[in-house]
């Protein structure tokens, strides 16, 4: 078994590719393997990756950095103008983000300042690798860097698994001392968090000086192609009128309070940087998390994407434009037109002027005259929309199954043409002069172009089947992509159009071939009469005239068709490792398709829905005589792992359960903050607003609770898997990160429950681990102890004899 193992944590995987301006480098991030050095953490990126550079004319490839042996991570390399040095972010030291440089040719650099980077700003750009990563910097120049600098002492919510040690230093310090530590929580105060992030400007070399630009509640920052401007989206410190449901995920990522109103900001740079316009426009959030504002190529207009602050449609307005001082600039206005809100995103399109500035109410008569009179364009889009550029003062727009091109200054639709299920891969940086990006069209990738002001949508000839875009080289119109197979991942280059593919880079990681195993798909019954599929993963040599041990893999939302087989189960992702090891010890592992409900919430309850197709295919495995009564267990993770501990209250068929990173309580899922959070004043709003929409949203995926615990208290209660479980419940076993989003005290209470009621429960607790384990050395433990577990409560099935700390 632990040759199994060792197949899968030694993986490698490509990450973010970088392009420089010039088109002749990009800088690539590689995974290291899990048996690596690292620090804690969850996300690979943030805690395995090195930066590699690579020669696109000559295929040459050089690392540039290395933290094998340090456990240090590099990631997100953004490139000078001029292509010759990279800001990239790390974890060397104490682990917290911080911004370093490096000249690519010399690979000298350092840090540039020794404040920790508020990752949670968006400088400007949507990332292709989703709300997760955005883009955390810009160039000022070839020779100074603009970022966000978190508060002293403050780690930002999506670094803090990283230097856990820095969270409650302080307090303790503090309290050490002698002085009172206190943490207080307090509603009158809630929009005020994140009031102290930092916008610097750095110089790049030896002398690095540093000058502070502002201070506030920045959350998206776009630098203007003039230099001497940037457009900021600004926490207001004021609630959305009325407060707004917590079901907007627009804040979800960047973890403030989902009512928390937004405004945008011109700060000029020119001399002492100072607040030259404000807009606030009341019923408009402008977006921060998944976009930011953009500028046309003259620096003159600003495109930014606003999402709706109120459900239903009202007037709005603009405040006058001002400067930090309180005064009328002499010589700018910000020109804004009335947003109807819907249940939509929208663009809208602001113009700035050297005409006087318009009293407010000469503003209003104005837009009701006529909209023409002010150069503002305002457009409509799903809730799904995706902005992106296309070359100089062109973007893509895609939403509700339509792409349009728009004109940036003036929001004017150019073309536009209908396709099904769309949305973009990859696409080029604003102002990078890319015509091109990458779309998925239908399932599949297509490369988008403008042509002669029209868009062309074309699908990829791939030279493989597992091909998918990574990046964007404007200089030339090319595409970088990354493909696997079970021999190791690939780097490939094509043109523009997607020919003239060529090979930069190889990650081998061969699959030994007496580790592979069949897999099988095999129709059944689903409760609702219709047809469905499961996915097999079979032991070696197996006979279909036995029955073996069977362990169920579900998770809710996966339905399976008999293509399925070329992507479940794949030899090359390290999140398959448990299924082949207990394949390898002799049991079948199966992942029955778990559809979500299509229907009213009001008819609907999880937990019993779930639970009635996962019983419903035991019975059916039972009946085709793949295994028998005794020898069924189920191994779920995350929601599968909620999934596990909900049909271990409910059914007689599973004999044993496995449940890692489980969410056994939805009340504490919609109600607490994550635990990392717990030392901050704003732990509140810290994830709360996520968790909550996700199980109040009565068209959500999983739960649909329709409504907040004190309006739906028996509905949570029935769909919490911890209060249904009592002397019936077979053994289980739950597995959890320390730093797992959610803690694990509801994992804590489920043990208690079931240890004081003589059921065999284990919980092993993994430190320095999150929601997904990260090191070779936990990944080991957790599948041994797995199949320890199933070999013990299971009947006749095989099981590991190793003592397990």
């Amino acid at each position: 078994m632990d040759r199994v193992i060792d197949a899968f944590v030694s993986i490698q995987d490509f990450g973010l590719v970088r392009a420089s301006p010039d088109g002749a480098y990009v800088v690539v991030e590689v995974t290291r393997p899990r048996t690596s050095l690292a620090r804690t953490g969850e996300a690979p990126w943030m805690t395995l990756s090195d930066l590699w550079l690579v020669d696109l004319a000559s295929g040459e490839t050089r690392q540039l950095t290395s933290g094998a042996r340090t456990g240090d991570a590099a990631w997100e390399p953004i490139w000078s103008p001029d292509s010759r040095r990279i800001a990239y972010l790390t974890n060397a030291g104490d682990g917290a983000p911080r911004a370093a440089w490096m000249d690519v040719r010399t690979r000298r650099g350092g840090l540039l300042s020794e404040r920790g980077v508020d990752i949670e700003v968006n400088f400007g750009s949507r990332s292709p690798f989703g709300a997760e990563r955005r883009v955390w910097g810009a160039w000022m120049g070839d020779h100074r860097f603009m970022l966000a600098a978190s508060a002293p002492g403050e780690v930002v919510a999506l670094a803090r698994t990283m230097a856990p040690d820095l969270l409650a230093a302080p307090r303790w310090a503090q309290r050490r001392a002698g002085q009172a530590a206190i943490t207080v929580w307090d509603s009158a105060s809630n929009s005020q968090c994140s009031a102290n992030t930092s916008l610097l400007s750095l110089e790049v070399g030896a002398r690095s000086r540093t000058r502070e630009l502002f201070v506030g509640a920045v959350r998206a920052v776009s630098l203007a192609p003039d230099q001497t401007q940037a457009a900021l989206v600004l926490a207001t410190g004021a609630l959305a009128p009325p407060a707004v449901s917590v079901l907007d995920p627009e804040m979800i990522y960047h973890n403030l309070d989902p009512r928390v109103h937004t405004r945008l900001d011109v700060l000029r740079l020119d001399g002492r940087a100072t607040s030259a316009i404000s807009t606030d426009v009341m019923e408009a959030r402008f977006q921060s998390s998944d976009d930011a504002p953009r500028w046309s190529r003259d620096s003159s207009a600003i495109f930014a994407p606003t999402r709706p602050a109120m459900p239903e449609p009202r007037r709005s307005y603009c405040v006058d434009a001002i400067q930090s001082d309180g005064q009328r600039p002499e010589a700018w206005r910000i020109e804004c037109a009335r947003v109807q809100s819907r249940a939509h995103a929208r663009l809208l399109a602001f113009s700035l002027s050297s005409a006087p500035p318009l009293s407010s109410e000469d503003l209003d008569a104005r837009i009701d005259q006529t909209a023409r009179v002010l150069r503002v364009g305002e457009m409509t889009l799903g809730d799904e929309a995706s902005v992106f550029s296309l070359g100089g003062d062109l973007v893509g727009v895609v939403g509700a199954n339509t792409i349009r091109l728009v004109e940036l200054r003036t929001g004017q639709v150019i073309d536009e043409m209908a396709r099904e299920a769309l949305s973009v891969l990859v696409s080029g940086a604003p102002m990078s002069g890319a015509r091109i990006a990458v779309l998925s069209a239908a399932g599949a990738p297509h490369l988008l172009r403008v042509m002669q002001g029209r868009l062309d949508l074309q699908a990829v000839d791939a030279p493989a089947a597992s091909i998918a875009p990574a990046g964007i080289v404007a200089q030339g119109d090319a595409v970088i992509w990354t493909a696997e197979d079970a021999q190791g991942k690939s780097l490939f280059v094509s043109d523009g159009s997607g020919g003239n593919w060529r090979l930069l880079m190889r990650l081998e990681r061969p699959f030994p071939a007496d580790l592979a195993l069949e897999r099988r798909a095999i129709h059944y019954t689903a409760p609702d009469g219709s047809d469905a599929v499961a996915i097999l993963l079979l032991p070696p040599n197996y006979d279909a005239q036995r029955a073996y041990p069977l362990i169920l893999n579900p998770y809710p939302g996966q339905i399976f068709t008999d293509e399925s087989i070329a992507t479940q189960f794949d030899p090359i992702s390290v999140y398959n490792v448990d299924a082949y090891a207990l394949a390898h010890m002799g049991y079948v592992v199966a992942r029955p398709s778990m559809p979500y409900f299509q229907g009213n919430h009001v008819d609907y309850e999880a937990l019993s829905y779930f639970s009635g197709l996962i019983e419903n295919f035991a019975e059916e495995t039972v009946r085709r005589g793949l295994t028998e009564p005794g020898r069924i267990g189920l191994w779920g993770h995350s929601n599968g792992g909620y999934l596990g501990l909900g049909v271990a209250g409910r059914t007689h068929l599973i004999d044993a359960i496995v449940s890692s990173s489980p969410f056994p309580d939805v009340i504490q899922v919609a109600e607490l903050p994550a635990p990392m959070f717990d030392v901050d004043a704003c732990a509140p709003n810290r994830l709360y607003g996520a968790s909550a929409a996700f199980a109040e949203d009565p068209d959500g995926p999983l739960w649909r609770m329709g409504g907040p615990t004190h309006a739906a208290l028996d509905r949570f209660l029935r769909n919490s898997p911890l209060y249904h479980l009592g002397p019936q419940t077979p053994p289980v076993l739950i597995m959890q990160g320390q730093f797992d989003s959610r803690g694990t005290a509801d994992s804590e209470r489920v043990y208690t429950r079931l240890n004081r009621q003589n059921v065999p429960v284990q919980l092993a607790r993994y430190w320095g681990e999150g929601h997904n384990f990260l090191i070779a050395e936990s990944i080991r433990d957790r599948v041994h102890r797995a199949v320890d577990w199933y070999g013990v409560h299971l009947v006749n099935a095989p099981h590991d004899d190793r003592d397990s700390q």
